[in-house]
């Protein structure tokens, strides 16, 4: 179970990189990482990104994933859901994840 104050979720929706939700071209997905974690192994544990069709930036606990829309299938987004990584992690859309801030 990942819990978080609302000061901490807070810092988190802050601490988003500029792009994360900005673009409605792109997916935005916020990975959000369940106790226990090695962050370093959590990020050695993501496959090679294709840079021009996806993004992943390491934040505290969390991941934030951007993917283009249309060309979705050709992303390694999926890729996570094979490995050992994905079993600590819960995944939330961008629109759910700023929604949650306003819900606390």
């Amino acid at each position: 179970m990942a819990v978080f104050s609302r000061a901490e979720w807070q810092q988190v929706i802050d601490s988003a990189p500029k792009a994360w939700g900005k673009d409605p071209d792109w997916k935005h997905n916020l990975l959000i990482m369940i106790k226990p974690y090695d962050m370093t192994e959590v990020v050695a544990g993501i496959v090679q990104l294709k840079p021009d069709i996806e993004s992943l930036d390491a934040g505290t606990g969390v991941l934030y994933q951007s993917m283009s829309r249309e060309l979705f299938g050709r992303t390694t987004a999926g890729k996570p859901a094979s490995s050992p990584v994905y079993k600590r992690m819960t995944i939330r859309n961008y629109n759910t994840a700023t929604k949650l801030l306003n819900l606390m």
